[in-house]
């Protein structure tokens, strides 16, 4: 047989290689497991199939914040200090998610809001006091015009008007107050409304709901944490943002989420990525109705700030928007308000509310 298998070698060569076949192989050493107990075989687990799908997607940034700027008009100098801008890192149907969201809020945050009658409203309830100071301005003009007054006489008509110009600039001023009591008597009105709209939050989960998150927080106490947050970001994350469905369990799933992230040293190591299932699923919650409750109050606060501004510098000219302290109030800034912009109006110097 050895001289079938190795006609090569010589007589000798080919015993003393056959003897060397004969010696006994010496096996690795699987006696030590990982525990260290001597006698035990050594288990190795069985890792899986490697890529057994499809790769899950880059996550994108997905901005949450849930008001707005007061940029309405795109030269607007007029800027309102808000929150600290929210992004959260997600997966791309988060970010279709919330802008789909946002889209809805931001097509009703507005209704009932509109206040573009104020304006014609100040010039309908001012409108006689503005004639009586029109008449005694006329006639004052007409004085001074004659050349024949003396500077004392002149005194003297100013003396004569003092009264009925004080009682026609009191009644201007109570028409205004009037008129902007009653805009800001419904923006008052329609900031309780949004402020109880965001008290209330967003999805609120029924008792179904919470009886599901209790047997799936239950069956998380089996999985290690690299196993449960992307299964948890498929089921509580992608899947509805994709159908709008189980917003509830994620809802519910939130403090529970939140209690494993505070107590667990494993949830609680930022590189399990405990804290970014969290971020995902409070932005996946955020509806509609949540975003429009906080664009509404925007609008209420924008349109309560300018109801105030333009009443009290209407009032200081005493309704002669004609007048140059007041070609700030006919900006295109006070056009949801009714008030039509002249064509080369001044922009109103720029500066910022803290």
């Amino acid at each position: 047989m050895t001289d079938d298998l190795m006609p090569d070698l010589a007589p000798d060569a080919a015993t003393a290689v056959a003897a060397q076949g004969t010696a006994p192989v010496v096996q690795p050493n699987v006696a030590e497991p990982a525990t260290g107990q001597p006698g035990a075989p050594l288990l190795i687990a069985y890792p899986g199939l490697k890529n057994p799908g499809p790769a899950a997607p880059e996550p994108v940034l997905v901005d949450v914040t849930p008001n707005q700027a007061w940029n309405d008009d795109p030269h607007a100098a007029l800027r309102i200090a808000i929150a600290e801008q929210q992004v959260v890192a997600g997966p791309p149907v988060l970010r279709a998610h919330v802008a789909r969201m946002k889209k809805i809020a931001e097509a009703q945050a507005n209704e009932g809001l509109d206040f573009t009658g104020f304006v014609p409203a100040l010039r309908k309830e001012t409108e006689s006091a503005r004639n009586e100071l029109g008449k005694l301005d006329t006639a004052k003009a007409a004085a001074v015009a004659l050349n024949t007054l003396t500077p004392r006489q002149l005194e003297g008509v100013d003396a004569l008007q003092a009264a009925p110009k004080a009682e026609a600039t009191a009644k201007l001023r109570a028409a205004v107050e009037r008129v902007a009591g009653e805009a800001l008597t419904k923006l008052a009105k329609a900031e309780q409304e949004a402020v109880q709209q965001i008290e209330q939050g967003a999805v609120q989960p029924t008792a179904d709901d919470y009886a599901e998150a209790t047997d799936l927080a239950t069956t998380l106490n089996l999985l290690p944490v690299s196993l449960a947050v992307p299964l948890l970001i498929k089921r509580l994350v992608e899947n509805p943002a994709k159908t709008g469905k189980g917003l509830g369990l994620v809802a519910a799933m939130i403090p529970l989420l939140q209690g494993k992230h505070n107590t667990d040293p494993q949830w609680n190591d930022p590189l399990s990525g405990a804290m970014g299932l969290l971020d995902q699923c409070e932005a996946v919650v955020r509806d509609s109705n949540f975003y429009r409750g906080h664009m509404r109050l925007t609008a209420v606060h924008r349109l309560q700030y300018k109801v105030q501004m333009l009443a009290s510098d209407y009032a200081a000219v005493a309704g002669n928007e004609r007048a140059g302290g007041f070609l700030a109030g006919r900006d295109a800034w006070n056009a949801e308000l009714g008030m039509t912009p002249l064509p080369n109006a001044p922009r109103p110097r720029a500066f910022t509310i803290t």
